[in-house]
């Protein structure tokens, strides 16, 4: 009878968390629903930012997720056209589009942009995600890749699910920008995170395509 090889492992001396009450927690926002969206991305992303600036400032803000995810749509069209119609389509992203969105166009309070119509509790991007991808399949199809149609149509499908974000607006006693609100109450650089990830497909220690 051939003997079985059995590996064991002692732990007694080790000392393992008796449960959560043994972890030291960073200061978050309560977790927020992303409905029926793929925007898990920009979500927990987000929370992570609204963390950073209580470490930084001190100040409890919660940001608004789909004012980011309203111009990840926009980049993604604008690909899209630069590629012509060569481009993946999808809900999903990456946690450094957040950073990309940051620094190209601000970010919003959540109580100046909730990314939700008038009256609505719930967010589902079902049929805003089918008429974005519907248009511009239609537009591949017709040959028509001018950047300026693609985003205008696109802004217009978005304004009409999520409403138009402001340009400016009043908090705290001011007057904002994206922009300003990032870099001046925020107290934000995007510059300083770098996203860090773990693949086996791609050589560790690198900057990589992901």
């Amino acid at each position: 009878v051939q003997k079985r090889k059995v590996l064991k492992a002692d732990f007694s001396n080790i000392k393992a968390p008796a449960g959560p009450q043994d972890f030291k927690y960073a200061w978050h926002n309560k977790p927020e629903s992303q409905g029926r969206t793929g925007t898990c991305w920009s979500f927990s992303t987000t929370s992570f930012f609204e963390s950073e600036v209580k470490r930084l400032t001190g100040k409890e803000v919660e940001l608004s997720e789909l004012y980011t995810v309203y111009w990840e749509y926009i980049e993604k069209a604008k690909r899209f056209a630069s590629e012509r119609g060569n481009s993946a389509l999808g809900e999903g992203s990456q946690g450094n589009a957040v950073i990309k969105n940051f620094k190209k166009y601000g970010i919003l309070p959540y109580s100046v942009y909730s990314g939700m119509l008038p009256g609505q509790k719930f967010i589902d991007h079902e049929q805003l995600f089918n008429e974005f991808r519907s248009f511009l399949m239609k537009a591949k199809e017709n040959g028509t890749f001018a950047e300026g149609f693609i985003v205008n149509n696109v802004m217009t499908i978005l304004d009409k699910y999520m409403g138009a974000p402001p340009d400016k607006f009043e908090y705290d006693g001011k007057t904002w920008t994206p922009e300003t609100f990032l870099k001046d109450y925020l107290k934000l650089n995007p510059d300083d995170y770098v996203p860090v990830l773990s693949i086996k497909n791609q050589p560790y220690h690198t900057n990589v395509i992901y």
